[in-house]
């Protein structure tokens, strides 16, 4: 009897988990992307030079560089190794490449979308590196 009823709340309560686990991921990953954008202004500022963001899609990495690539200031993997586990469709940033000046302005807006399943987070980044969900 006590197998019955253990039996029934697990598979009432199954779908539910693995619902939340997906909102968790997708939350977490938006966090994380918009601190990098955020750290990437910061980062423009202090070194008094324009820096690359851009998102590579073949590794599930975004990546603040200088202008010439040479330089990593920072690299968040956001696919399997990167403790996120998205894939190149649940990840998007549009444009994938933007320049940040050092007097605090991009050359473009830049949105990212973050989706899994039927729950998705999106923002963008204006040019002055304004963080707005959308």
């Amino acid at each position: 009897v006590v197998i019955v009823i253990v039996s029934i709340a697990m598979t009432a309560t199954l779908p539910r988990i693995g619902a939340v686990t997906n909102q968790t991921k997708v939350q977490r990953a938006n966090q994380a992307l918009q601190q990098d954008v955020q750290q990437a202004w910061a980062i423009a500022a202090r070194n008094r030079a324009p820096i690359v963001l851009k998102f590579v899609s073949s590794s599930m990495q975004l990546q603040i560089t200088n202008l010439s690539g040479n330089t990593v200031y920072k690299r968040t993997g956001y696919g399997t190794g990167g403790g996120y586990g998205l894939t190149s469709t649940e990840l998007t940033m549009s444009p994938s490449t933007i320049t940040v000046f050092p007097n605090g302005l991009a050359n473009d807006t830049v949105g990212f979308s973050v989706a899994r399943s039927s729950y998705a987070r999106r923002f963008w980044v204006s040019k002055s590196g304004m963080v707005l969900p959308r």
